[in-house]
């Protein structure tokens, strides 16, 4: 019941929000979000996640580089030529990086 709860709570938290991630996806208790928007209003957001119920709370991790999320580190990097520039993610198994 817990997970039909939180993708309600969700559901709700974004169609209420003037800001809509790019991605958002949920395993557990955990959330990966994408935003083309600065880190204020990523704020902003969860600020208003957090006055939806008294006790959920959500946190924010922000980077503009790289993040873990469970055993995979999301790195970003910009690939540039002459007609466009682009933001591509990669996936990396984080026990891949490791140095040993």
């Amino acid at each position: 019941f817990a997970n039909i709860f939180m993708a309600k709570v969700e559901t709700d938290i974004i169609n209420q929000s003037p800001y809509k991630p790019l991605i958002w996806k949920r395993c557990i208790d955990d959330i990966f979000s994408l935003w083309n928007i600065n880190k204020e209003a990523i704020n902003n957001f969860t600020e208003l996640a957090n006055s939806f119920h008294p006790t959920i709370k959500f946190t924010a991790e922000i980077s503009d580089t790289e993040i873990t999320f469970f055993i995979l580190e999301v790195l970003r990097f910009i690939h540039r030529d002459d007609s466009d520039e682009k933001i591509v993610l990669l996936l990396v198994a984080a026990n891949q990086r490791r140095e040993r």
